[in-house]
């Protein structure tokens, strides 16, 4: 049986090009950009915290439940990081069956960018109350 037909006798994906992997690489790394970006915006908005406060009656506005910020950083990292793994593992198999490989970092890329923006959104949610 070629290489360029499956076992049920259609034919399969054309076959895989270096430029295709190189691109999946870059797209990883991408993915791996933006889970970063993702986690640098959660953590940071722990500075959107200065001007308020969770004490009441000290004349501060108040401040949402800080343990927002850790729940953010945890969907950043927890998240962005099975995202990347998921995409690697998805790579790697349909690359050792030898089909395409293109449409695989563009999705891996919208994923981790909802999941990045999800993590900051949460972790916004500790900041001030108006």
């Amino acid at each position: 049986m070629s290489p360029s037909s499956s076992s049920d006798g259609t034919s399969a994906d054309q076959a895989v090009t270096p430029l295709q992997v190189i691109g999946a690489a870059a797209g990883l790394a991408l993915q791996l950009a933006i889970g970063y970006l993702g986690f640098l915006g959660a953590a940071l908005s722990a500075m959107n915290t200065a001007n308020c406060s969770t004490r009441p009656g000290d004349g501060l506005t108040p401040c949402g439940n800080p343990v927002y910020i850790e729940v953010g950083v945890g969907i950043a990292i927890i998240g962005g990081g099975l995202v990347v793994l998921g995409t690697l593992g998805w790579v790697l198999v349909r690359l050792r069956r030898g089909r395409r490989l293109r449409p695989l970092p563009v999705v891996g890329l919208a994923v981790q960018l909802a999941v990045a923006i999800t993590a900051v959104v949460v972790a916004l949610q500790s900041g001030p109350l108006s």
